[in-house]
């Protein structure tokens, strides 16, 4: 039980680096689900124990390559987010762009 909040953060991350390699397995390669899932699984769990020892201290070299993937796809959906957020509070003028937009919609669709 000592390691309770260790494993209350690396579980999380493994879910999602698993979500994330699957989806990518999945669109780059022609393994299907099963197979898929089994390369995704596998891709976490050395991930996360990379992490795990990275944090410990002991960094090994087999398991960098790993520990960088996580890292790197953590930081990708943490940077896709805050682009989104940014996107979206420079894009919106309320009342300004979108109503006119709706308008020019609105007059092709009565116009045809």
């Amino acid at each position: 039980m000592a390691n309770m909040p260790e494993l209350m953060i690396l579980t999380p991350i493994s879910f999602v680096l698993a979500v994330v390699t699957y989806n990518g397995i999945r669109s780059a390669l022609d393994y299907g689900k099963a197979g898929s899932f089994v390369l995704a699984v596998c891709v976490s769990l050395l991930s996360v124990i990379g992490m795990r020892r990275c944090l410990a201290g002991a960094m090994e070299v087999v398991l960098l390559p790993y520990v960088a993937l996580a890292i790197a796809i953590l930081l990708i959906l943490l940077l896709l987010r805050i682009g989104k957020y940014v996107k979206g509070q420079r894009g919106h003028v309320p009342g300004g762009a979108d109503k006119e937009k709706a308008r020019e919609k609105d007059s092709d669709r009565w116009r045809r």
